[in-house]
C-alpha cells in the first residue's frame, strides 16, 4: 500500500511512484482525498475526519510505502498531519489498531529539487517504525530539476 502525501495531483512524487512501481499492482491512498484533521489532545474530531478510514485500509496490507515530496527539508504537511495522528493509535480506544502494525514493513519514497534529502530526513519515519515495532526498509529519493 502506498500512502501519497503531495499537495497536488500529478505531482513529481506521483510520477516517482509510477516510475518506481510501473505495472506492479499496488493500492494507492492519496491523502488529498481524505480530510485528516490535525492531532487533537482531546481526541475529538469532526465526522468527516478520514484518518481512521486510512488506518482501516492499512490493516489489509503488510507493506507500506510513504510517498512525500521534500518540503522545507522535511516531509509534506499532509504527511506530518498523518504522522501526528498516529498518536491516536497509542490511546486506549485505538491501541489495538496500533499494535496491529507490528511486524509490517515501511519504506519511503521522496521527490524533491535538492540533490539529496537533508541529514535526518529519514528519522521521523525510522523512529515511528521502531515505536510501532515495524520493519524499516529505508528511503529512496529522486531529485526533479525543472
Amino acid at each position: 500500500m502506498i500512502i501519497l502525501a503531495s499537495h497536488r495531483h500529478e505531482s513529481n512524487t506521483e510520477k516517482l511512484i509510477k516510475e518506481t512501481y510501473g505495472d506492479n499492482p499496488y493500492q494507492l491512498v492519496n491523502l488529498l482525498d481524505y480530510h485528516i484533521q490535525p492531532y487533537s489532545y482531546s481526541g475529538q474530531y469532526s465526522g468527516d475526519d478520514g484518518f481512521l478510514n486510512v488506518i482501516d485500509a492499512m490493516q489489509e496490507y503488510d507493506d507500506y510505502v510513504f510517498a512525500t515530496p521534500l518540503y522545507w527539508y522535511s516531509m509534506s504537511g499532509l504527511m506530518k498531519d498523518f504522522f501526528d495522528r498516529l498518536t491516536d493509535l497509542t490511546t486506549e480506544t485505538y491501541k489495538e489498531l496500533g499494535k496491529a502494525l507490528k511486524g509490517k514493513s515501511v519504506s519511503v519514497i521522496c521527490a524533491g529539487s535538492d540533490p539529496q534529502p537533508p541529514l535526518g530526513f529519514e528519522q521521523p519515519f525510522l523512529l515511528t517504525a521502531q515505536y510501532f515495532e515495524m520493519i524499516f526498509k529505508g528511503v529512496s529519493y529522486k531529485a526533479f530539476v525543472e
